[in-house]
């Protein structure tokens, strides 16, 4: 997003190449991602060490193993998300109180992304969560999720 007006090339690659976030839309979607950061991710990343605490086995998983979990965690969440986000797109009532506000920004960059009413973080952070739980994957399989759904 930042580059994309300098560098001709990387246009192409915009979704919406004819438009750029202004400093204004780039200061608010970062002040409420780390509002939320803050206030609501980092306590129930907390509050989750606390209730279910890390406990490496002794043997690690292998990786053919750790790969077809990491996949189907993957897919799993997509899949979660994906009905999720079409639910809150055809239940006007859901659209309008909880995922209007990801919506606000006419011209997407990569933080709108973030942007989001914490209804909207929170169960982002579910579905994160119950992948790896459902599928007792190994703590290191889980862990390489988290890492692969971020990036």
């Amino acid at each position: 997003d930042l580059l994309s007006p300098r560098i001709s090339v990387l246009r192409k690659y915009k979704i919406q190449p004819q438009t750029s976030p202004n400093l204004q839309m780039v200061v608010l979607c970062l002040a409420q991602s780390i509002y939320h950061h803050i206030v609501c991710i980092f306590p129930v990343t907390v509050a989750h060490w606390y209730w279910k605490p890390v406990s490496l086995p002794s043997i690690a998983p292998e990786v053919p193993v750790l790969l077809l979990q990491l996949a189907a965690c993957l897919l799993l969440f997509d899949f979660l998300f994906f009905l999720w986000h079409l639910l809150h797109h055809k239940v006007p009532w859901l659209y309008k109180n909880f995922h209007k506000v990801h919506h606000k920004h006419v011209s997407t960059f990569a933080l709108t992304t973030q942007y989001a009413s914490v209804w909207e973080l929170l169960w982002q952070g579910f579905f994160t969560v119950i992948g790896p739980m459902l599928l007792r994957c190994h703590p290191l399989t889980e862990m390489t999720f988290f890492v692969a759904s971020i990036w």
